[in-house]
């Protein structure tokens, strides 16, 4: 089963973002992965770069296309990940991943977002 997310950068008021399908989850999933190996600026571009992904793990875009990263302000990246069928978003932001569980059938669904680093 999927656990999807959306992973996004900010800078100057704008979040470039991308989904991945698998995965999603905090322990040993993307929001691990983007603390211990996506942390700089540069190396998250570069994920962004690729465009949407199945997983962090592949090197092939989602669904067999190129679709590339999306540009919002952040209220508007945090309006589309609490009102999708997404599991998580994270966000990089003042030199720290963040995150929040935004699926409904968890139980819960998470207005703010915390440090993934308080979850690992």
């Amino acid at each position: 089963m999927s656990t999807r997310c959306f992973i996004g950068l900010k800078e100057n008021d704008i979040v470039e973002f991308i989904y991945c399908h698998h995965d999603g989850y905090i322990k040993n999933g993307v929001g691990e992965k983007l603390v211990t190996e996506f942390n700089s600026v540069e190396k998250i571009k570069k994920l962004l770069s690729q465009g949407n992904r199945s997983s962090l793990d592949e090197t092939e875009a989602y669904g067999g296309s190129e679709e590339k990263s999306l540009f919002y302000p952040e209220s508007t990246y945090l309006k589309c990940g609490f009102n999708s069928d997404t599991e998580y978003i994270y966000l990089f932001k003042d030199g720290e991943w963040l995150y929040s569980d935004v699926c409904s059938w968890h139980g819960k669904r998470a207005s703010a977002l915390i440090p993934v680093k308080s979850k690992l």
